[in-house]
């Protein structure tokens, strides 16, 4: 089966730069069909096009899709999904509307319901970030202005580099929050930990959060409210491939995929280093107490 996920890991780099692809030419146009899901989220152009080209590669595999832009197919269906591919076309909608470059694409690969590997790909900052089992995370930069048909030859030239879990080279642990989910929960937890611990808080867009933690440069994030299993899947898989975790809260129990509802609970994902483990215990007792 190795042979077989390898090739899969080659069509989903495929997809995923072609994607990215899409996007970066809505990114340079000022993309007024902007529409407001039931969710209340947008989808934009750019959304749209990335699902249609990755969906296309994707195909190749004959492995089922769920993506984010597309019908879900019903759970009675999906429960019986062995390999499938799980997909956020645009994650960061928000982020590619207001311009601050902080959005990707997502794709991973589920193998009984637990993602196994991912790729993701930051369009506008030239980032490609993949891992999984057997595949220790690795990171590659792109060139900053390229418009493909087919990348074969870029997949072929990418330089990828073995993140050391050290890019963060303070003592001090940095907590990463979202732009624009802070809510007051989150909030207040943030405020409690300062209280308590030496922490920077930096603020970025999408599953970018998940990379910067599986490639060293941060150390733990947490989200509280609702976000769906395409937003975190290529990134678990990211921080389960370099010994990082990703739990839901407040029990840390494992996040699971394919489930009835496509929703994710509360989670929190981190690395493993002795100050941040002291962070997330002071966490859970602290949700613990206040449950």
């Amino acid at each position: 089966m190795q042979i077989i996920e390898n090739e899969l890991i080659n069509i989903a780099i495929r997809a995923a730069l072609l994607g990215a692809n899409e996007i970066v030419k809505q990114y340079k146009l000022i993309d007024t069909n902007i529409t407001i899901k039931s969710d209340c989220s947008p989808v934009t152009l750019a959304d749209i096009a990335s699902e249609k080209i990755i969906k296309q590669i994707l195909a190749e595999s004959m492995l089922p899709i769920i993506s984010e832009e597309t019908d879900i197919q019903p759970y009675s269906v999906r429960k019986n999904f062995n390999y499938y591919w799980l997909v956020d076309p645009l994650d960061g909608t928000k982020e590619y509307i207001a311009k601050n470059d902080e959005f990707a694409i997502n794709i991973a690969l589920i193998k009984n319901n637990k993602p196994i590997w991912g790729v993701i790909v930051a369009p506008a900052l030239n980032i490609l970030w993949m891992g999984g089992e057997n595949h220790p995370v690795k990171k590659a930069l792109l060139p900053k202005k390229f418009e493909l048909t087919d990348p074969s030859e870029l997949i072929n030239n990418l330089i990828f580099t073995s993140p050391s879990q050290v890019e963060n080279t303070t003592n001090t642990p940095i907590l990463l929050t979202s732009r624009h989910h802070l809510n007051k929960e989150t909030n207040e937890l943030i405020t409690h930990i300062s209280k308590h611990f030496d922490v920077v808080c930096n603020a970025y867009g999408s599953s970018l959060k998940q990379c910067l933690i599986a490639d060293g440069s941060a150390d733990l994030y947490f989200r509280f409210g609702t976000t769906m299993e395409w937003d975190t899947a290529a990134g678990h898989a990211l921080l389960s491939s370099c010994d990082c975790s990703l739990y839901s809260l407040p029990h840390l129990n494992p996040l699971a995929y394919n489930k009835q509802s496509l929703e994710n609970e509360s989670f929190i994902c981190y690395n493993n280093k002795p100050s941040t483990l002291k962070i997330i215990n002071f966490i859970q007792n602290h949700l613990s107490e206040n449950r």
